[in-house]
This record gives structure tokens, sequence and C-alpha cells, in this order.
């Protein structure tokens, strides 16, 4: 058999054929290719920060088993009801979320996809330097497709470097 999904569970009935016709079906045969929805990673893989920016390296989540085929991240102050979210590019590897405000309190989901299904992380994330970025991490699992990207494009290259300036001042 080929062109079989990751992570996919399949049901199989098998004849044999030959010059005088197909023979009898099998009993139904059930079976799962190798592989499952994307893991949940810790706070320490995926999540960095500096005090006026919130870096997430994609790379660093597991894939379950399954290449990894979308991301989808949006991010909201933690007194806001509306989430923001981050566009992001194919083959990206990292995202940085810039000009948080020090001491402020940021939702991040992050919605991950890969052929066996879909997992979504928020973190409670404190823009300081100095604490440990996780408050509180929730996890929700579904079916659902999202999206995948991320590669820095000058313009975010250059507000990396104005934040990474101004901290720089500040010391």
């Amino acid at each position: 058999m080929e062109n079989l999904q990751c992570g996919t569970s399949y049901t199989v009935r098998i004849a044999g054929e030959n010059s005088i016709g197909i023979g009898e079906f099998s009993s139904i045969l059930r079976t799962k290719t190798n592989g499952g929805s994307p893991e949940y990673p810790k706070l320490t893989e995926v999540l960095d920060g500096n005090g006026t920016m919130i870096r997430v390296d994609l790379n660093r989540w597991p894939d379950g088993g399954c290449p990894i085929r979308k991301f989808h991240i949006e991010y909201k102050t933690k007194e806001s009801q509306m989430w923001i979210p981050i566009y992001l590019r194919d083959n990206s590897t990292r995202v940085f979320i810039l000009n948080t405000t020090l001491g402020s309190k940021y939702d991040v989901r992050i919605i991950v996809e890969n052929e066996a299904g879909s997992v979504s992380k928020t973190f409670l994330v404190e823009s300081t330097p100095s604490k440990q970025l996780c408050l509180s991490c929730s996890f929700v699992q579904f079916n659902v497709i999202i999206a995948i990207f991320t590669e820095l494009t000058i313009f975010h290259f250059l507000l990396l470097l104005l934040s990474l300036r101004r901290i720089l001042y500040e010391l």
C-alpha cells in the first residue's frame, strides 16, 4: 500500500487475483500507521523572552512522530479580549512577538497540526527577564486544520534590533 497518512487508522480487506478471477476477500484487518498528533512541549523548549519581546521556537515543538504541517500563533494581553494573529511564512522556525511591555502578562496560544491531528496550547507569560516565563499553561486537543510558517522578514529583523538596542540602552 502506498501514500498512507502518518498516524492514521485504516481498515483493509485483501483478495487474490489471477487469470481465473478474484478470490474471496479476507476478513477485515484493522491497522494504524506509526505516529500521532503533535505532543505538548515543555515551556523552556519553545518560549523565551527578555522583557521586551517573546520568542517562539517552532522547530523545537515535538511532532508526535508525524511531520508538522502547520502552526497558528496568536497572542493578547491578559486584560484584552482580542487575539492578535501572527502571520507566519513557510519554512519559518522562529517567531518574535516584539515590543511587549515589561511586567505585563500575555496569553500566547499556539495551534500545531500534523496528519494525525492538531493540538492547542495556551501559555500565560509575563514579560519579565528575571521571572519564570510561564505562569500557567492550559492544554486542549482537537482535530482542526490551521497553519504553518516562520522566517524573519527584514522588517521583523529591524524591529528585533530596535528592541535589543532599547534593552542595551536601559542597562
